[in-house]
C-alpha cells in the first residue's frame, strides 16, 4: 500500500480518536482542543484522498500504455475482451481505461456488427494517408464496403486503392474477397482458417463451422 496513504489514514484515525476524547472535556479545557483536533482530522482525510489519487496515477499510465500497444497491433480497433485476452487486464480495468480515452477525446465508442468497439485513431500513426482513409471509410460503412466504392469515395486512382488494400491485407488489417470485391475491416477479429468466417480474436471455436481453434 502507498506509504503516504498509510500515514494519512493513521493521522485521520488518531485525529478522530483524540477529537472524540476532547469533546468529553469541553467544559474543563474549552473548545480550543476539539477545534484543533478537527483540523488535524480534516487534514488527515485530505492527505489520505490526495495520496490515494496520486498513487493511482502511475498504475493508470501503465495501463494506458498497455492499451495503446494492443491498439497499435490492431490498427486502433479494440474491444474490452481483446484487452483481457492480449493484455491480461480485467474487464473492469479495460473498460475504465477505454472510457478515459473516450472522455479525453482520444477514442470513440462504436457499435459494429452488434458489438461494442473503441476506435483509437492515434494508434494508426504508422499507416499511410490513404490506408488511414480506407480504414475511416470502412468504419463509416460498419466495417465492410467494396473496393469500387472506396475508389469513388476517396478520389484515388483504382491502382492506388489496389496497392493500399493489398498493403492492409498483408498487415492483416482488412480482408479482401476478389470475387465480390468486398473489403472488410478485421480490427479485433481473425479469420477462421477453415470456412473463412470472421470471428473474435479470442475465440476458441468458429461460430459458423464449429471448428476448434487456438485462442
Amino acid at each position: 500500500m502507498n506509504k503516504k496513504l498509510i500515514l494519512g489514514l493513521a493521522v485521520t484515525v488518531i485525529g478522530a480518536v483524540v477529537f472524540m476524547g476532547s469533546l468529553q472535556h469541553v467544559q474543563e479545557y474549552g473548545y480550543m482542543a476539539p477545534f484543533t483536533m478537527s483540523l488535524i482530522l480534516i487534514g488527515g482525510l485530505a492527505f489520505s484522498v490526495y495520496s490515494f489519487r496520486s498513487g493511482r496515477v502511475p498504475v493508470i499510465r501503465e495501463r494506458e500504455k498497455i492499451v495503446m500497444d494492443v491498439a497499435k497491433k490492431h490498427t486502433g480497433i479494440v474491444t474490452r475482451s481483446l484487452l483481457v485476452y492480449e493484455a491480461g487486464l480485467s474487464l473492469k480495468d479495460a473498460g475504465e481505461i477505454l472510457n478515459r480515452f473516450v472522455k479525453y477525446g482520444e477514442a470513440e465508442k462504436l457499435e459494429m456488427e452488434d458489438s461494442e468497439f473503441y476506435d483509437i485513431p492515434t494508434a494508426r500513426s504508422s499507416l499511410s494517408k490513404i490506408e488511414n482513409e480506407i480504414i475511416q471509410a470502412l468504419l463509416k460503412a460498419n466495417g465492410k464496403t467494396s473496393k469500387t466504392l472506396l475508389t469513388s469515395q476517396l478520389g484515388y486512382s483504382p491502382a492506388a486503392i489496389d496497392e493500399a488494400v493489398k498493403g492492409l491485407v498483408d498487415q492483416r488489417v482488412v480482408t479482401y474477397d476478389s470475387e465480390s470485391g468486398i473489403c472488410e475491416l478485421l480490427g479485433a477479429f481473425k479469420i477462421c482458417p477453415y470456412c473463412k468466417a470472421k470471428i473474435p480474436v479470442d475465440a476458441t471455436s468458429c461460430s459458423k463451422c464449429g471448428a476448434q481453434l487456438k485462442a
